[in-house]
């Protein structure tokens, strides 16, 4: 089958949605700028999801594409460690907009059943690993509707010891 559409989500597309936990301190994840070698040093911007507590960002809205047709969508996940070398835990909802306002820190406000996927961080540190799903809760998504998408790291279900770096997010459509 042909790809029908790929639809790619840099960090900044993202918004940190920030907790608080039981001695009232802030957290959720945030924007990192890892520097390359190069002179002057290329600033490379990823979302770090910490190792220690559980984090959600949520995409910026954007509208499903008029190509959809219906078939599976796919959703990748590109990210790295520090130095790790364990298994970092994900998962995904989406969420189409309906009228009125949405709670993004709530979490059962309107999103879709939860989609999981695990991968592998990359043997050398700073590598990029690459993870995908086939989603199976688009939340009756058709072409055209206002969509959310919500990407968490469960650490209580992952072995990383270090932050997940995401540098970039993919929807796609066939293959």
């Amino acid at each position: 089958m042909a790809r029908k559409f790929t639809l790619q989500f840099p960090p900044t597309a993202w918004i940190p949605v920030p907790g608080v936990d039981g001695s009232g301190n802030p957290y959720g994840p945030a924007f990192v700028a890892n520097t390359s070698s190069d002179t002057p040093a290329i600033p490379r911007v990823a979302l770090a999801f910490d190792n220690a507590k559980d984090e959600t960002a949520v995409s910026v809205p954007f509208m499903w594409p008029a190509e959809y047709a219906s078939t599976d969508v796919t959703g990748t996940v590109f990210f790295h460690t520090t130095s790790g070398t364990g298994t970092v835990a994900w998962t995904l909802q989406v969420e189409k907009s309906e009228t009125g306002p949405i709670d993004l820190k709530d979490g059962a406000a309107g999103f879709g059943s939860v989609n999981d996927f695990t991968a592998t961080a990359a043997a050398a540190g700073g590598g990029v690993t690459e993870v995908t799903l086939t989603i199976s809760n688009l939340d009756s998504i058709a072409a055209g509707d206002l969509v959310y998408l919500k990407l968490f790291r469960d650490v209580s279900r992952d072995a990383e010891s270090e932050d997940a770096n995401m540098v970039l997010f993919t929807l796609h459509e066939g293959s």
